[in-house]
């Protein structure tokens, strides 16, 4: 986690975004456990941590053996042998071992997330009613205020009107979906899916961002394991039976062994001029575009920035298969094979941004996602260079008789330039973290209100207005406990309005 760049959300106008402003939110979300581990326990300041938080946040108590082979490699290769003193202290250059939101105290070897940690312990509230199975089909508006919403449930329309406000937490891509459903957002855009534009703002839908994924494959010695045989392995039933009595082992583990490191370390100077280039070439139709470019340029510039992210997968990644149907993205090719691993590589500040629109006003359709991976020349390089350095690792690792063999990229193809960039234009995924698609600033003010709308807003991951270098979850949480602050600072500014039979109680 980067403290910098929630400064650089606060430079879009958006003072309330600063880190100063969401340390304590951060904190508020999270129940730190105790780590077991020596050294564990030495890489966390409670300075950085909550302890009594909804969401717990521990460390694994289970690992592969080849975790700790990747990543000494990766110090070596690197040169930074030590690790970040506490990776959440704003500065995670280097390479650890990370927390995971596993439950090992309380509901012990569970995910913890927003359903077990927030939602289920509010379900008897009297002020609230979840309503499953539902649609929010539009979000009613009267002379621009948020008077209600309008929802298909159980094969009827209803609409339901607003005490206060309306809040729309769809995510990146439901929140434009709904705001454009609703006649906000580009008018050319709403009139082609045949919505009648109430609130013009062009920037609805668009500045989607996401980290881009490669990964370099890695085959493991004969015997060495990996969740590739997990489900074939002899040792399955003890595990079953292991996290059955005592909630450890393989099946309560979560990747946790990665690092992040500066583009400017992985290139020469003359590459990286060209990449600045490129971006500094880019067309740029608003000062808000601009802004982004101006930070992620500022990004490859600084030799302390955490450009690229590397994460041991505990199993093989297949692209060729898994970019077109992703429950293959991950498991063995062939039983016979030895097991393997991947280790992926995600670039986090890309210069790629794409789009999400309707092209109909059916709420039931999918809007027209395109995510934009790799439009931008700048990320391609900056991928295939990341990629190329993560295999001058595990190619060490292959020279010390520690694995079988380097599988992708093809050792044949050796780590040219050329032939990696057309390695990760084949082999990329997007890593769900999607955000930007309402942005602070552009889509919503600081208070996350909805410009031109009165009593709405939009509280999830669209409203990112530029990328982290970071997993989102942690960020997600905060942006929503800030959210809550905000809305009771000024105090619920929604409206009444007639709109017939309060529908509640038969909903």
């Amino acid at each position: 986690m980067v403290y910098s760049d929630y400064d650089d959300w606060a430079a879009f106008d958006a003072p309330e975004w600063a880190f100063s402003k969401l340390l304590p939110c951060f904190k508020k979300s999270e129940q730190l456990e105790a780590p077991a581990n020596e050294e564990d326990a030495r890489s966390v300041s409670s300075q950085y941590h909550g302890t009594t938080g909804p969401i717990h946040t521990s460390f694994n108590d289970w690992g592969l053996r080849i975790d700790n082979e990747i990543l000494e490699a990766f110090k070596s290769t690197s040169g930074r042998s030590t690790r970040p003193l506490d990776p959440w202290s704003g500065d995670h250059v280097g390479f650890f071992t990370s927390l995971s939101v596993i439950d090992r105290k309380q509901n012990k070897g569970t995910r913890s997330y927003a359903g077990s940690a927030y939602l289920a312990p509010s379900m008897e509230r009297a002020n609230l009613k979840v309503l499953c199975e539902t649609t929010v089909s539009k979000i009613i508006l009267d002379n621009n205020v948020a008077v209600g919403v309008k929802v298909l449930h159980k094969g009827q329309e209803h609409s339901v009107r607003t005490r206060r406000e309306v809040i729309a937490s769809c995510g990146v891509i439901g929140s434009p979906q709904l705001l454009e459903l609703s006649g906000i957002g580009d008018p050319a855009i709403l009139r082609a899916a045949g919505v009648e534009c109430l609130v013009p703002n062009p920037a609805v839908g668009t500045n989607f961002q996401d980290h881009i994924i490669s990964a370099v494959g890695l085959e493991l010695k004969k015997g060495d394991f990996s969740l590739d045989s997990l489900p074939t392995s002899p040792d399955f039933e003890a595990f079953q039976k292991q996290y059955m009595t005592t909630r450890e082992g393989p099946l309560a583990y979560a990747p946790g062994t990665m690092g992040f490191l500066p583009l400017q370390a992985l290139v020469e100077d003359a590459e990286l001029e060209e990449m600045i280039r490129q971006i500094e070439r880019t067309k740029t139709n608003t000062e808000f575009h601009k802004k982004q470019l101006t930070q992620v340029i500022e990004q490859l510039k600084s030799p302390t920035s955490a450009n690229v992210q590397y994460l041991v997968i505990p199993t093989q990644m297949k692209f060729e298969e898994g970019t077109s149907d992703q429950s293959k993205l991950y498991g063995k090719f062939h039983a016979e094979d030895n097991d393997r691993v991947a280790l992926a590589v995600c670039l986090q500040y890309p210069a790629s941004r794409g789009t999400v629109h309707i092209t109909t006003s059916d709420p039931q359709r999918y809007p027209q996602i395109d995510p934009g991976y790799l439009s931008h020349p700048a990320d391609v390089k900056a991928l295939a260079a990341s990629v190329k350095f993560a295999g001058k690792a595990i190619d060490s690792l292959v020279d010390n008789g520690k694995i079988a063999r380097r599988v992708s990229p093809d050792v044949n193809n050796g780590l040219e330039d050329e032939s990696l960039q057309r390695f990760v234009r084949e082999n990329c995924i997007g890593e769900y973290h999607g955000m930007g698609t309402c942005a602070i600033s552009e889509v919503v003010d600081g208070h996350l209100r909805v410009k031109g709308v009165k009593g709405l807003r939009v509280v999830d991951a669209s409203v990112f207005p530029n990328n982290i270098s970071a997993n989102l979850l942690a960020s997600v949480y905060a942006v929503a406990e800030r959210a809550a602050e905000l809305i009771k600072e000024d105090g619920y500014q929604g409206a009444f309005a007639k709109l017939g039979p309060d529908v509640h109680a038969h909903l």
